[in-house]
């Protein structure tokens, strides 16, 4: 796959100058198609690598490392994570308002003889499920600051080698105002 991506970077200046719009709809598609491994460039070179990391693996190694983070970087993960565990925690109350707004779709669209139990069960169902994807989105953004803020690590590691051990475990790793942030350590 890498000898794919760097044949295709080095065609890359032949075509500079090429009109684009002068091809046909067929064509069009078919480099649109195409063009899926230039956008999607990072997961492509990430997924073909030969060692591949489990977000487990990466927050691990974040944990072990974490005082040479900083407390931008450090916030900005807990902040993600906090998001993504109050998103889980409110998925009842979130599907209760989208199950409402199926079942008054619902009472419209059906007669009036109708005693709709039907549709009180399918409004629920469609709002609870609906809701349980909601935390999906927040977790994938977690996931994926949690990704960046591993390479920055990796790469502060290559450029100082000498950082590179993990922190003492006796070190308290509480920041900020917290009842638990030790001011004596």
């Amino acid at each position: 796959m890498r000898e794919m991506l760097k044949k295709g970077d080095a065609l890359r200046p032949s075509y500079e100058d090429f009109d684009f719009d002068g091809l046909d709809s067929t064509q069009q598609a078919w480099i649109r198609r195409l063009t899926k491994f230039t956008r999607f460039r990072h997961r492509v070179e990430s997924y073909f690598q030969e060692v591949r990391l489990s977000n487990e693996m990466k927050l691990l190694f974040i944990e072990q490392h974490s005082m040479k983070l900083g407390d931008r970087v450090f916030y900005d993960i807990e902040s993600k994570r906090q998001v993504y565990l109050q998103q889980v925690q409110a998925i009842p109350y979130l599907g209760a308002v989208f199950a409402f707004g199926f079942f008054i779709v619902y009472a419209i669209k059906t007669p009036l003889t109708s005693n709709l139990y039907k549709e009180t069960v399918y409004s629920m169902a469609l709002g609870l499920g609906m809701a349980s994807c909601v935390p999906f989105y927040y977790r994938k953004a977690y996931l994926e600051r949690v990704g960046e803020a591993y390479d920055v690590l990796k790469a502060r590691f290559e450029k100082f080698p000498e950082q590179a051990v993990p922190d003492s475990d006796n070190i308290v790793k509480n920041f900020g105002s917290t009842r638990w942030n030790d001011a004596e350590y």
